[in-house]
């Protein structure tokens, strides 16, 4: 009995060992944002009718991502993006777009200029520790909304071939009026060599009256072009 009582006592510290030895936390981001970093996403968006829900065709989506300014201070990394959003029938042009590095994780917003009033509180996009499962809250638009990891560790296959990654979604409102809420449900995936290597989002509406959600658009873009791996399609 003696022998049988030390032999479960065994394999349970064992299933707690190998429970830990699972469990992956990020404690640090090894991001390369330098100036001149450059980073293509390129993937399909799938448009809905906003109306009926039903789908009204696929367009190719793009999103260019080039730092063009930096600066280092006791607050961590901080660049400026130049972020270019292309669709088949038009595109934004984020020309100021700041996001810092540091201790605590990644945080990003958009700067106020003379054509945007900017963000009043910025996205706390990664918050460190990172572990599966984690959550905290954010702003998103000066919306209050919930980060979650999703897996600290995990592989996306890319037309550059299959990297280590680690994802975190969040579930934000984009727009809010007295009859209907604009909502978009996104996981962002990031490699530590890299930075972001993919994204997928839904764009929803949800109407109050009728109490009816409509898809409006769905997007997955994978990365195809980093300097840093001369790497394309």
């Amino acid at each position: 009995m003696k022998n049988i009582l030390i032999l479960l006592l065994f394999f349970s510290f064992k299933m707690v060992e190998a429970q830990q030895a699972v469990k992956k936390i990020i404690d640090h981001l090894e991001f390369p944002y330098n100036k001149d970093y450059d980073l293509q996403l390129k993937g399909t968006s799938i448009v809905y009718d906003q109306f009926n829900g039903r789908v009204k065709g696929e367009e190719k989506s793009e999103t260019i991502y080039h730092i063009d300014d930096q600066k280092i201070d006791a607050h961590g990394n901080w660049t400026n993006f130049h972020v270019i959003q292309v669709t088949n029938k038009d595109s934004l042009v984020l020309a100021k777009s700041p996001l810092c590095l540091n201790k605590k994780g990644m945080v990003w917003g958009l700067e106020k200029t003379d054509a945007h009033e900017g963000d009043k509180h910025q996205t706390q996009a990664i918050l460190l520790p990172l572990y599966k499962g984690k959550t905290w809250k954010a702003y998103f638009n000066d919306m209050k909304c919930v980060f979650t990891c999703v897996t600290a560790d995990t592989s996306i296959t890319t037309p550059c071939g299959t990297f280590d990654a680690f994802g975190v979604q969040y579930n934000a409102i984009v727009e809010q009026k007295k009859d209907y809420t604009v909502r978009v449900l996104a996981k962002e995936f990031y490699n530590q060599k890299i930075g972001k290597i993919a994204t997928q989002y839904v764009t929803l509406v949800e109407f109050a009256k009728v109490r009816k959600k409509i898809v409006v658009n769905r997007d997955e873009q994978k990365v195809v072009y980093y300097t840093g791996y001369q790497a394309t399609e």
